[in-house]
């Protein structure tokens, strides 16, 4: 395929309603691994159709160029990134609000139709969508030049126009997929349209979390100060698996390893107390480690933290966060809650916890309409309803109500609620008896996905919302 003709600091032409052009920006000086953040400054704009890129490195051309293409359907691959910073750099956030139909991210489009089927070793990245649907190889290490650079050399200035052409020409191919019987093409316009379009914008606007700096650093010191405790009260060290294993042994206790589960089935037998050090210490080796002094580092000067959203961060479609992960932070144990307060609200506002109650069980009567099931659900509370229905407490229900609809196996039920597997058979035998078409609908949806991996060369199942 012949590369395109590259305009330097001339506008693009006005775009008629509609026309797919691929857009794509670079920065000078921007901090690795913090891309999403507002750091660097402005290197170009690049706007390519089929056969030209235009290649803009005057800032102030930035609102000029897009009003010429502003009819036109936008293509970017991680629109995320590039909105973000146009928006700093064009000042023009109403001109950035396209609507979806008007929008198209390869990246987000090629996750929602290969998402789950290529290994996780084959990435989403413009590269990799180049040399699956091109047989391009693209090098981004050149990109890497832009951190030290102060201006645009010609190797630089040819990459940079690479990018929104291969773009552009990704997403014909991702639509040719989509037309020609593709499994997600059924429910793909609602899903973007209403959903993964929409929810670019959503996720430009977010403004951080004000975060107690303090409360944090006090919190780290103090898991470390417990480490060290752990240490000295013992004459081995709790952190390595050798000194452990031979403690052990010398109390004539031997085993394969010193992970978790293993220390957990020697709590009350012989060898108990060296078991609870050993996870004394790995607990408050976990907290330092994970969420320790390396946090503040992500504390900006007006003392939010800008997590970097990820957003279609697994197979299923749930939305991850990374640099930190503010959303998986502590909340197992009592003391946790602790974590929780460093997050603030800002002065004269209020911090609200919003969740979903009890969303797996109304999913599941919703999809499996078990009479039963829709009432208990109809209940507030479904877990205490189920409990009643099955004549058990609503802390044996609770378990089974959550597991038994993910798999969950009479061994995993054991585990989880502390009981005989037979017992966990009875709970089982209780629940499907009690909600029957719950049994149905599994038994449905594991015939179909059989037959379904025997007839089409790919697997796969879609949820009602059409992923």
């Amino acid at each position: 395929m012949r590369k395109p003709k590259i305009h330097l600091d001339t506008l693009p032409p006005k775009l008629p309603a509609g026309e797919p052009v691929g857009i794509d920006i670079e920065g000078f000086g921007m901090t690795k691994g913090r891309l999403h953040r507002p750091t660097g400054h402005f290197a170009c704009l690049q706007i390519a159709t089929e056969k030209d890129v235009w290649v803009i490195t005057d800032q102030k051309q930035i609102g000029k160029a897009l009003r010429l293409i502003k009819k036109g359907q936008w293509i970017l691959h991680h629109a995320q990134f590039d909105l973000r910073h146009l928006r700093r750099w064009g000042r023009l956030s109403q001109l950035l609000e396209q609507p979806p139909e008007r929008l198209w991210d390869t990246m987000l489009v090629d996750q929602l139709l290969w998402g789950g089927y290529y290994p996780s070793s084959v990435g989403f990245g413009l590269d990799d969508l180049a040399r699956r649907y091109m047989d391009i190889p693209l090098d981004k290490e050149i990109r890497e030049d832009f951190e030290t650079a102060e201006g645009l050399t010609q190797k630089l200035i040819e990459y940079s126009a690479l990018d929104p052409w291969i773009t552009l020409h990704c997403k014909h191919k991702q639509q040719s997929e989509l037309d020609n019987g593709h499994p997600a093409a059924e429910g793909f316009d609602y899903l973007w349209n209403k959903v993964e379009g929409p929810m670019v914008y959503v996720n430009l606007d977010r403004k951080g979390a004000m975060f107690n700096g303090k409360l944090w650093e006090k919190i780290a010191i103090e898991w470390k100060a417990k480490q060290t405790e752990l240490s000295e009260s013992v004459n081995y060290n709790p952190g390595s698996h050798v000194q452990v294993r031979a403690a052990l042994a010398a109390e004539g206790v031997h085993v394969r390893n010193v992970q978790a589960g293993t220390m957990e089935e020697l709590i009350g037998r012989n060898g108990g107390e060296i078991a609870q050090t050993r996870l004394d210490y790995m607990h408050a080796q976990k907290r330092y480690s994970t969420y320790g002094l390396q946090w503040l580092k992500f504390i900006e000067a007006d003392g939010r933290i800008y997590s970097d959203t990820h957003q279609i961060g697994t197979e299923t479609g749930r939305e991850a966060w990374s640099k930190p992960n503010l959303q998986q932070m502590p909340v197992r144990d009592p003391g946790d809650i602790v974590y929780r307060k460093c997050v603030i609200a800002p002065k004269g506002r209020s911090l609200g916890v919003l969740d979903y109650s009890q969303q797996e069980t109304g999913t599941l009567a919703y999809l499996s309409q078990d009479e039963a099931l829709l009432e208990a659900v109809a209940n507030r509370d479904s877990h205490q309803g189920i409990a009643d229905m099955m004549n058990i407490t609503r802390d044996e229900a609770k378990p089974v109500n959550l597991g038994i609809p993910y798999g969950l196996s009479s061994y995993g039920l054991a585990q989880q609620i502390g009981c005989s597997e037979y017992e966990a058979d009875r709970y089982m035998s209780l629940y499907f008896g009690t909600f029957p078409d719950v049994k149905t609908y599994m038994t449905r949806q594991r015939s179909w996905g059989r037959a379904m991996v025997c007839q089409i060369r790919m697997a796969c199942l879609c949820v009602p919302l059409g992923r």
